[in-house]
């Protein structure tokens, strides 16, 4: 009866520990021989529950240990770069195969920013030796020799016949080519062979070797010599499906897989074995694939005994593999009619019988699902490894270079032959050999044509190329057939970003990218020595040297660029290199950073200065959305004396900060005839790719717009708008349709954009907006309908906010009863997913609905004006943070002085929403909340001026927003009329008032026609306050048109006469100000605030100008913003954005309308979301 995996576990690691005096004999520095098979699966060898006879490495495995969860990259290149360096693949150059795609991490040899193991061991005083399979470069000077290999017998390519040297395939013995006879040649054996001749020519050498022993079987072709394919003959009738079964069971037996991991279904593309009509041609293909095996093993028992025969048996650490999992790859191109096995054939067997190579695991050879990536690895060493050892730790390939120095008793060089060396990856399974600990390990990683996986502990997080990522508890399910990704979001955000900080590091880059790109590139571009033969400009850069522009071309990629902080929508940055003497170049590589967990570069452009100008307007070459830290952008051949990169977008969320660690500019081969660069105009390109053409024009770029129609008037433009959002524009982006109004639509087809980038040109915070619907974007947009339906009659507007707030009170609440913060992270409602962690939204229900909710469903207000005290930090002092939701769940002791701000006017909304609670229901409690609420803001007050700081904790402790000060005093004015007289009243006029006077009554308001700046200001009003542009909008942006409407609401409440005085002055800069430029980005927002601050001040005084002032700008929205139905988001984008609040701009136009048709119309604004 098996014994239970846990047992075998602990038996195995016993197995391991050694205390024996032969440990001292063990001490000199060991020989080491290295064996690798090609395209061989997990379970073919017996020692790992196969069939087919390999005594020798059943002999090895017996006196030695087995790793039952080592691992290889998954393909024979990158395997034996990872092998051979002890890096990732990318890391020396070869992150796909042999072929130069363009790249340094894709070059397609080893580069020389990496040691081989040969190299570094033969330069601590070893002998190295290779024979067989190179596959690390094609050319000299990337053989063996020229690696680190003294002798050598390679076949420098891929694979090829056994028994002649295909056409186009190369070998080598040591610097010489090599052509092998085409008669009484197996290229099996002459790899064992000359495996042979090398270690018995080391005998007469004291010092140790080293031997890479890299055999081609079992890839195909299927070639085999008759005897050996005669053993096999008939055993595989039995059929993939009963092989597969008798594997697991001998494997579960050996202890080499737990009892719990079930077989993986059969290959969808595979039929059952009993639907098989020829069976004997497949019978005959795994024979021929067995015999190849054999056939190696047999060459390994050669190897043994040349070891034994020598002496040097006892101490060499042997260590075998494989290269990556049984390979699927279907082979058929030999002479028609040919047997699997003969020279005239060209074969491979196929998938039914890799799925069996690969029990009990999924997947093959390319992909790194357990089945691509899982090897054999038997480690030999008498007296230091204990027999028949199991060991269940994780390895991989990197681990080997390590392991090689350690027991060599070698240093892992910084730098070889004055080359600097990327420093070593893997770790040293010495501990492991000798029993004593487990290996130290953050994680492992795998990438390979965009199939992509890293594993940390237990943990896998796996996925196919264009596919979503898999989670998988290998302890439980390494057949990886019960994915927990969708129950565990939080661990597959955490190792997704894990795997993306390595494959950033590593130089990992889109598939879809790399395979495009010529494969023939035998006369490489040459990389220009910037830092002797050009000069480098940037327009700006973080003060310091640390930051300055010439660390970008001082061959360290440790030093950087960094550009300033300002919004590069705005200004780009410029970055020029200028060449000693004109060069012709056709390939730029920028070696970008991460930060934050965001790669620096997104969108740029190169230019070429030909002859006296910079090639006309266009671009040699257009980057958008890029995601590579090493970002290689080949371009045709240009004669050019200056390159200049212009940066347009980063993928911080403020579009900030470009970085750049290094910039490498190539030329091209001797020869190359540069082409003629003409100024041509960049074709306006359909769908989301319209976003590229505007970056790419710049200030050229004006978004279609239309011509206002005075007939039509401005209630036919908000009706189109609200008709096509209610037919089209409905939320469609969860797991089923809603009548919430969807965040972005494409002004052309009314859709999404399938590819539209995470942080666009509409100055938005985050990536929020591509989930789902927002009701606080969209609380102007609802106000429009339900004042749509109002003025013209139609009641499908007012139904379609109707049902829109009746899916969001029943779908989007959270336990607390609030509802996601929506400038802070994006929730997609109907995936229940946040974008970011989840934060509170205080004002989920904006004032403007809570009558309509109310008679929707009463609780949800309830709900809400309960859940607000989830933010009143401290109940004593009744002191309340926005952020409290967040701060409440950190661990004790929480940090002092936590970031956050207790906005004043987020206290209006607690004190209005409470006082509305309490008109409705009441409850004494809501009043006694309102009370301590007021008490609160009025000891934080500065008692010099009467304005409130807006925060006091954090680095903005002690400044103050004027708007915040505003807003609480219109919320307390407001609120008050809803509370009956008495004692409490009177609290919420006396302090609204004081309030007010505390604003109205600073002694400078206005400079120069600027408005004076919100965010941030010391309480003293003497200090000298910022100023900020009319048209410019951020986070607290000024003292805007916003801010002026609640001036205008303090004068409507109070009857102030300064208040009116303030909006007068205010409206009178915009009145002769010159609205910016159509192409220049303003947002829908800032001209609704502007018209609605206009038609205001009309409706209060019916001044002529200021009702000219209003349409003015309402007829410059409309021919900039209104297109096919929608109103952008801003102006120069293509899209309708929720976040943009262009719902405010429907609402304002039909307020100007409303105004114009009835003089005395008055409709008290939302101010805090106009």
């Amino acid at each position: 009866m098996p014994r239970p995996f846990s047992a075998l576990v602990l038996v195995a690691l016993c197995a391991c520990l050694v205390s024996t005096p032969r440990l001292a004999e063990a001490a000199a520095r060991p020989n080491i021989v290295l064996i690798m098979a090609d395209d061989m699966g997990f379970s073919d060898i017996g020692c790992y529950g196969g069939e087919i006879a390999t005594p020798n490495l059943d002999r090895l495995a017996a006196g030695g240990l087995r790793f039952t969860q080592f691992y290889n990259t998954a393909r024979c290149c990158p395997t034996r770069a990872a092998l051979l360096t002890g890096l990732y693949p990318h890391q020396a150059g070869i992150g796909h195969m042999v072929q130069n795609r363009g790249s340094p991490a894709y070059q397609g040899y080893l580069n020389d920013r990496c040691v081989t193991i040969a190299e570094a061991l033969r330069h601590g005083g070893y002998q190295t030796f290779m024979s067989g399979k190179w596959h690390v470069g094609e050319n000299r000077p990337h053989w063996p020799v020229d690696r680190g290999f003294e002798r050598s017998y390679a076949l420098i390519s891929g694979g090829s016949s056994y028994f002649q040297l295909d056409e186009g395939r190369k070998m080598a013995i040591d610097d010489q080519p090599h052509t092998p006879p085409s008669e009484n040649f197996y290229l099996t054996d002459a790899i064992a062979d000359n495996a042979v001749r090398f270690i018995a020519d080391s005998g007469s050498r004291a010092n140790p070797f080293f031997l890479y022993v890299a055999f081609t079987a079992p890839h195909w072709p299927l070639h085999a010599l008759p005897e050996d394919i005669e053993k096999y003959r008939g055993k595989y009738l039995i059929g993939w499906d009963e092989l597969r079964k008798q594997r697991l069971e001998r494997m579960i037996q050996l202890g080499l897989v737990d009892r719990r991991w079930p077989l993986t279904p059969r290959d969808k593309d595979v039929p059952p074995w009993e639907e098989v009509k020829d069976k004997d041609a497949w019978d005959l293909r795994m024979a021929v694939y067995a015999a190849q095996i054999d056939r190696m093993d047999q060459g390994i028992g050669r190897i043994l005994a040349e070891l034994q025969k020598t002496g040097r048996f006892e101490n060499t650490l042997i260590l075998f593999l494989a290269d990556n999992g049984g390979c699927a790859e279907k082979i058929d191109r030999g002479a028609p009619g040919a047997l699997p096995g003969t020279r005239e054939s060209f074969l491979s067997y196929g998938p039914p019988w890799a799925n069996a190579s690969n029990t009990p695991f999924r997947l093959y050879k390319h992909w790194v699902h357990e089945g691509g990536i899982s090897t054999p690895l038997i480690a030999h060493w008498p007296g230091v490894i204990k027999k028949s050892g199991l060991t269940h730790e994780p390895g991989h390939l990197i681990d080997l270079m390590a392991t090689c120095l350690d027991v060599a008793r070698i240093r892992y060089p910084k730098t070889f032959q004055a080359r600097e060396i990327v420093p070593l990856e893997g770790k040293s399974l010495v501990p492991i050999l000798r029993g004593r600990s487990r290996i130290s390990r953050d994680a492992i990683y795998w990438e390979h044509e965009g199939n992509r996986a890293v594993r940390e502990g237990k943990w896998k997080l796996v996925a196919q190329h264009k596919r979503d990522w898999e989670l998988y508890d290998l302890e439980a399910d390494r057949s990886e057939l019960n994915n927990l990704a969708p129950a565990l979001p939080a661990k597959v955000k955490s190792l997704a970003a894990k795997y993306e900080r390595w494959a950033a590091r590593a130089g990992v880059q889109p598939w879809d990218q790399i395979r495009t790109r010529s494969t023939a590139d035998p006369m490489l571009p040459t990389k220009i020595d910037l830092a002797s033969r050009a000069k480098i400009f940037a327009s700006h850069a973080t003060p310091g040297d640390e930051f300055k522009i010439e660390n970008a071309i001082d061959g360290n990629p440790e030093t950087k660029w960094v550009g300033e902080a300002h919004p590069l929508s705005f200004q780009p940055a410029n970055i020029v290199i200028q060449f000693n003497e004109p060069q012709t170049v056709q390939r730029l590589v920028l070696l970008s950073t991460i930060f934050r967990d965001r790669l620096a570069l997104k969108d740029f452009e190169v230019y070429a200065w030909v002859n006296t100008n910079w090639a006309g307007a266009t671009p040699v070459a257009i980057v958008k959305g890029t995601t590579n830290v090493s970002t290689v952008v080949d371009f045709p051949p240009v004669k050019a004396s200056r390159l200049r990169v212009r940066i347009r977008d980063t993928w911080r969320e403020d579009h900030s900060y470009p970085r750049l660690h290094e910039i490498e500019v190539y030329a091209s081969p001797p020869g190359t005839v540069a082409g003629v660069r003409k100024d041509s105009p960049i074709a306006d390109e359909k769908g989301s790719e319209r976003f590229v053409l505007r970056r790419a024009l710049g200030e050229k770029y004006v978004a279609p717009g239309v011509k206002f129609d005075e007939a039509k008037g401005y209630l036919h433009y908000v009706r189109a708008f609200l008709d096509t959002m209610i037919a089209e524009g409905t939320d469609r982006y969860g797991k089923f349709h809603s009548p919430m109004f969807a965040s972005l639509l494409d002004m052309e087809t009314h859709r999404i954009p399938d590819d539209i980038p995470a942080n666009i040109e509409g100055q938005r915070y985050s990536d929020r907006s591509l989930r789902g619907g927002n009701l606080m974007h969209d609380i102007m947009l609802l106000r429009a309908c339900e004042w749509a339906s109002e003025l013209c009659g139609d009641s499908k507007y007012r139904n379609a906010a109707t049902d829109y707030l009746k899916f969001f009170l029943s779908n989007c609440p959270q336990p607390t009863g609030l509802f996601p913060w929506g400038e802070h992270a994006y929730w997609d409602f109907f995936q229940e997913k946040p974008g970011h962690p989840t934060h509170e939204f205080l004002g989920g229900i904006p004032a403007a609905f809570w009558d309509s909710v109310w008679s929707l469903g009463p609780e949800a207000i309830r709900r809400e004006a309960d859940g607000l005290l989830n933010h009143v930090g401290d109940l004593e002092s009744f002191h309340f943070d926005r952020h409290a939701d967040l701060f409440k769940a950190l661990p004790s002791p929480r940090p002092k002085n936590l970031g956050g701000m207790d906005f004043p006017r987020h206290g209006g909304f607690y004190i209005s929403l409470w006082a509305f609670a309490y008109s409705k229901t009441s409850d004494p409690k809501y009043l006694e909340w309102c009370r301590r609420m007021i008490d609160h803001h009025w000891s934080a007050r500065d008692r010099g001026t009467g304005i409130l700081p807006s925060t006091t904790r954090g680095s903005q402790a002690g400044t103050a927003t004027v708007e915040s000060t505003l807003s609480l005093a219109v919320s307390l004015l407001e609120s008050a009329t809803l509370l009956p007289p008495g004692e409490v009243r009177e609290r919420f006029v006396s302090a609204g008032k004081a309030y007010a006077e505390s604003v109205l009554g600073l002694p400078h308001k206005l400079k120069e026609g600027k408005f004076l700046a919100g965010f941030p200001m010391k309480t003293d009003p003497g200090q000298k306050p910022d100023y900020s542009e009319p048209y410019r909008y951020g986070y607290g942006g000024g003292f805007t048109a916003d801010n002026i409407g609640l001036i205008l609401a303090l004068h409507r409440l109070t009857g102030d006469a300064r208040s009116l005085r303030l909006a007068e002055d205010c409206a009178s800069h915009y009145a002769t100000h010159e609205p910016p430029p159509p192409h220049e980005i303003v947002r829908a927002h800032v001209y609704a605030s502007i018209l609605g601050l206009f038609t205001d001040l009309y409706a209060l005084q019916r001044k002529p100008q200021h009702l000219a002032q209003a349409e003015r700008y309402a007829r410059l929205a409309i021919e900039r913003l209104f297109h096919k139905g929608l109103f952008r988001g801003a102006t120069s984008v293509d899209h309708y954005e929720g976040d943009l609040m262009v719902g405010n701009l429907a609402y304002n136009l039909l307020w100007l309308h409303a105004v114009k048709q009835n003089p005395g119309v008055w409709v008290a604004p939302n101010y805090f979301n106009r």
